[in-house]
């Protein structure tokens, strides 16, 4: 098992095409009820990344200037994208993107790079500055481990709510567990592992957190579900509603099967 160590200084709208896949044991662990808490001030390097003003999805940043989030939250994920203009990273102190949101702008994005089809996971490169102490608080360790047995997880986004002029805050889905199936979903590079977790959309690109003794370790980010029709669709009957929105199950897609992440971890930006 490898660990990198990650010093931090201090989902929503995009949906790719549904589709069919294969999965294994269509069972979860039964442990504990999941459930959804407001984030307020903490987790603040969970952010989201949007084009123009259109949040695309969630995302999680870091200081060495690298933001995690999902390849398939963009249009044309075969090239490197360079021409970021029209992107930004968008980060909240208080848990809320309102007109005091921290934005990292697309002069400072200096390009996207993409994971091939071993995982649906996407690199937003961008250059580090001083200000962003504001939102860097926090340090986790990032495990590219392939043991990914029924361990207790936490996800972090910014879902979106049934309500489009509810604001748009960071919820911790908490109490969830690694499912039994794996597979793949049409649209979604890699292999996918399967949660309890709620997640909906937007929730996309969000960091997927292992609890280990009491310590959070970064294990991939939320790509989409298993909760299918046959024809791909989601399954809305499966859907559950609380105080913040509608969700369903999210798998992730974990970094045990990125190969650019060496890479991207020992590169200065």
């Amino acid at each position: 098992m490898r660990y990198y160590v990650i010093f931090f200084f201090t989902i929503t709208g995009i949906s790719a095409a549904s589709g069919c896949g294969s999965t294994t044991d269509k069972s979860f662990p039964i442990k504990q009820k999941p459930s959804r808490i407001f984030a307020g001030d903490h987790f603040k390097s969970v952010g989201v990344i949007a084009k123009g003003n259109n949040i695309i999805c969630s995302g999680i940043a870091m200081k060495q200037g690298v933001f995690f989030t999902a390849k398939h939250c963009f249009p044309n994920t075969t090239n490197t994208i360079t021409d970021t203009t029209d992107y930004s990273l968008r980060f909240s102190a208080s848990g809320i993107l309102d007109e005091n949101q921290y934005i990292i702008p697309g002069g400072r994005i200096n390009q996207i790079l993409f994971e091939g089809q071993n995982s649906d996971i996407a690199f937003v490169i961008f250059s580090p500055e001083a200000n962003d102490d504001l939102i860097f608080s926090d340090e986790y360790k990032i495990s590219n481990t392939s043991n990914l047995e029924a361990q207790e997880l936490k996800v972090v986004g910014y879902p979106q709510r049934n309500d489009p002029y509810d604001s748009i805050k960071r919820i911790i889905s908490t109490d969830c567990y690694v499912g039994i199936r794996q597979g793949e979903v049409f649209g979604y590079d890699g292999d996918l592992v399967d949660t309890t977790c709620p997640a909906y959309w937007g929730s996309s690109g969000g960091p997927v957190f292992s609890v280990i003794d009491d310590e959070l370790v970064l294990i991939g980010v939320i790509t989409h579900t298993f909760d299918l029709n046959q024809d791909g669709t989601i399954d809305r009957a499966k859907m559950i509603d609380d105080q913040f929105g509608t969700y369903t199950t999210g798998n992730f897609s974990p970094f045990s099967r990125v190969e650019l992440l060496n890479t991207v971890m020992k590169t200065e930006y």
